[in-house]
């Protein structure tokens, strides 16, 4: 089995946004690898950027350890916050799709030799596998148990959020002369599009990539092929770019290998949509003391009720209320309160809210500075909701 990635808790929560601060010692890296970013359009600012490199690759290679904490990014000799490409991760879902629809999320994760149906020898017109991811991807892993014979061909796709559309740059190593004819492990890789959207399939919602018998039913299958197992990652390592003019190009230097480590932890490149922590028992607030840290780059310069910065559902909400300005509000079971920070402008910040239970004050810090709050004995109740 892969390892399933379902959020990240670290305290509460912590590192929500990139967090921006790394300190590398190079000297000890054993290989690099260079990426350079051409941006030919607007001008960037605040943002980051992604360049193609399977990290499972690496990790089997002996050249990073599973953490990928002997890794660093530089400009130059700048540290540079990043963010690995993932290991490989069990499928969000499978599903087949002959005659009709089949999950097979189980026999995609599982290790059960054939278990999972690509094609079938009838009914080839249209056939379709469909693999699904949490996050938009690049990179998926597949063995395969039997091979498949015969004179079909295959498309690999993607949903645009409108359609289904064929993906470039496809390398598909379980390919001799059509998909899925070679057995054991092997990956098929592509360019990741900027538009790949979820969508649902026999009710599972995931990025979907699908291999499809070419439409009308090009050639046939005359021996099905079988798979035993799959796996994806999201085959891109992110950077921080404060800063790449239109027709500028930058250069960044990934640094890995050797037994030290090379930076203490790894920011997340969240998005607009966030990171989802599954709710747990020790994550719930209750009565005592507790605290939230969040630590990163904040763009705060436009405000929204729905630009969460952290979210429990009817007991914690974090959020930019106006521009540059961080409201939080902590819903107790007899009582709510409401601590603001002003003047909190877009960029890097550490920001830790606090209830100190034995003077029931609560504490709002951003970059040390505190806004303060009386909340006497205010109890948070479990809400069995999850963190967001």
């Amino acid at each position: 089995m892969y390892n399933r990635i379902t959020g990240v808790i670290v305290a509460i929560i912590a590192a929500l946004l990139a967090g921006l601060a790394v300190a590398s010692h190079t000297d000890t890296a054993l290989y690099t690898i260079t990426a350079t970013f051409s941006n030919t359009s607007t001008a960037l600012t605040n943002t980051g950027v992604a360049f193609p490199q399977s990290a499972s690759l690496l990790i089997d290679g002996g050249f990073i350890a599973e953490d990928a904490l002997n890794t660093a990014v530089q400009a130059g000799s700048t540290d540079i916050p990043a963010m690995p490409a993932s290991n490989r991760i069990n499928m969000l879902g499978a599903v087949a799709s002959a005659t009709s629809l089949l999950t097979q999320t189980t026999a995609a994760n599982n290790n059960t030799a054939n278990d999972m149906y690509l094609f079938n020898t009838t009914s080839t017109v249209g056939q379709a596998y469909y693999f699904g991811a949490d996050t938009p991807w690049r990179i998926l892993t597949l063995n395969i148990g039997t091979a498949g014979a015969g004179t079909y061909q295959v498309d690999w796709q993607y949903y645009t959020g409108a359609a289904w559309s064929n993906l470039s740059s496809v390398i598909d190593n379980t390919s001799s002369t059509r998909s899925f004819d070679t057995t054991g492990t092997s990956t098929i890789s592509w360019a990741l599009p900027s538009d790949m959207s979820a969508t649902s399939v026999n009710s599972i919602t995931a990025y979907w990539v699908r291999a499809r018998l070419q439409t009308p039913g090009i050639g046939t299958v005359t021996t099905a092929p079988r798979g035993t197992q799959s796996a994806w990652e999201t085959g891109q390592w992110w950077v921080y770019a404060n800063g790449i003019a239109t027709n500028e190009s930058k250069a960044y230097t990934l640094y890995v290998g050797g037994d030290e480590h090379l930076t203490d932890s790894h920011p997340l490149f969240i998005g607009l949509n966030g990171v989802t922590t599954t709710d747990a028992g020790d994550l719930e607030l209750g009565s005592g003391s507790w605290e939230v840290n969040l630590d990163g780059f904040f763009k705060t310069n436009t405000s929204s009720t729905s630009k969460k910065l952290a979210y429990k559902s009817g007991t914690l909400d974090v959020y930019v209320s106006q521009p540059n300005t961080i409201t939080a509000t902590i819903t107790g079971t007899t009582t709510t309160k409401t601590v603001l920070a002003y003047a909190v402008t877009e960029g890097e910040h550490e920001i830790s809210l606090q209830y100190v239970a034995g003077n029931g004050l609560i504490r709002f810090y951003v970059d040390g500075t505190a806004s303060t709050s009386t909340a006497a004995g205010i109890t948070v109740a479990n809400t069995s909701t999850n963190w967001a």
